[in-house]
């Protein structure tokens, strides 16, 4: 039990007629909150100078032993988009056009456990959903304050890509089912835009294969996959959002079956399966906001933008279109390695 912690920035909207910024009028009156999806370790921070100010990021991103800000992918640096061949860059584009840009990251951050005292360590990019919504619940009552004092009658927008989707889906709902309950003004969460962007909704997925294939790495003493497999695979994010998760059964290709085919009833799935972590999330997010919503915020707009299959797959259903529901099947082999050397015999024919 821990208060969570989110950081934020605010990039204000340009004022002066030459689209630069009018210091005397930094105020939030036009809001749209950006934040950060999926991120263990907090590799990606708001800007290159985030990076460069914390030892242990610059250390990953040097040239030669000197900070290389081409090899930190800020999140400022992911908002670019295309006009025809013409790279733009959004944050610009927004700004200009008299939005208010929070950008919103999940740090690392220490913490007091309220339970028993203790001081606890939390990855934030990859810590638990709720506790991520309980934080961006604070910064919205904080942006609500801060139009009211400026004067401003507008709303929030908020972007919300990969697992901040289920963050602030979860924040929404949470916020108008306590509205209901107190009338307390304080829960309106004077929303009017949600868009979620490639969230999974339904469950995330990383093929059994390529998690199989970390864990022989991990096994074999790669670090860097040994990493990747207890602190990313492993964190409480990936075991709330994956599919399949996969832990080894009698050897490293084959998986314990609790963990496969996750989905729940709630999810208008035949039975509840997989791991427990994934079936306690996603019927936390179905029982929760206003009644018969199912988990879904219900007073603003939605807008959901989704990649899905590059290549056309129809991976969860059948060719005749009917449901299907298992990704690797119980008890199934889901990764083969096999290694070959070449020998050269050097005999007289």
């Amino acid at each position: 039990t821990i208060k969570a912690k989110i950081e934020y920035r605010i990039f204000y909207h340009k004022t002066n007629q030459d689209g630069s910024l009018n210091i005397s009028e930094k105020k939030v009156v036009k809001p749209i909150i950006i934040i950060d999806g999926f991120d263990p370790g907090d590799k990606r921070k708001i800007e290159d100078c985030d990076c460069e100010n914390i030892p242990s990021c610059a250390s990953r991103n040097t040239t030669n032993g000197i900070y290389n800000p081409q090899k930190h992918k800020a999140m400022v640096d992911l908002m670019e988009y295309y006009e025809g061949s013409d790279k733009r860059e959004l944050m610009l584009k927004l700004r200009t056009e008299g939005y208010d840009v929070i950008v919103v990251n999940q740090p690392n951050y220490t913490t007091t456990n309220l339970q028993n005292g203790q001081t606890v360590s939390i990855d934030g990019g990859a810590y638990y959903v709720e506790s991520n919504a309980m934080a961006l619940i604070k910064l919205l009552q904080l942006t609500k304050t801060s139009l009211v004092a400026n004067g401003s009658v507008n709303n929030i927008a908020i972007v919300a890509p990969s697992m901040a989707g289920q963050i602030s889906k979860y924040a929404l709902s949470y916020m108008e089912k306590k509205f209901a309950e107190t009338g307390l003004t304080s829960w309106k969460h004077n929303t009017s835009l949600w868009i979620s962007v490639d969230s999974p909704h339904l469950g995330s997925n990383i093929p059994m294969g390529d998690q199989a294939m970390l864990y022989l790495l991990k096994e074999g003493g790669i670090d860097a996959a040994g990493d990747f497999y207890d602190k990313e695979l492993s964190s409480p994010a990936a075991q709330q959002l994956l599919i399949e998760f996969h832990r080894p059964g009698s050897n490293y290709n084959t998986v314990n079956q609790n963990m496969l085919n996750a989905q729940t009833i709630s999810q208008n799935m035949s039975s509840n399966e997989g791991n427990s972590m994934f079936q306690q999330h996603y019927n936390n997010q179905f029982s929760n906001g206003l009644p018969n919503s199912k988990g879904w915020p219900q007073n603003l707009r939605k807008i959901s933008l989704v990649n899905g299959s590059l290549t056309g797959s129809k991976q969860t259903q059948t060719l005749n279109g009917s449901p299907f529901i298992p990704f690797a099947n119980d008890g199934e082999k889901v990764f083969n390695y096999r290694g070959f050397q070449r020998v050269h015999l050097d005999l007289p024919w």
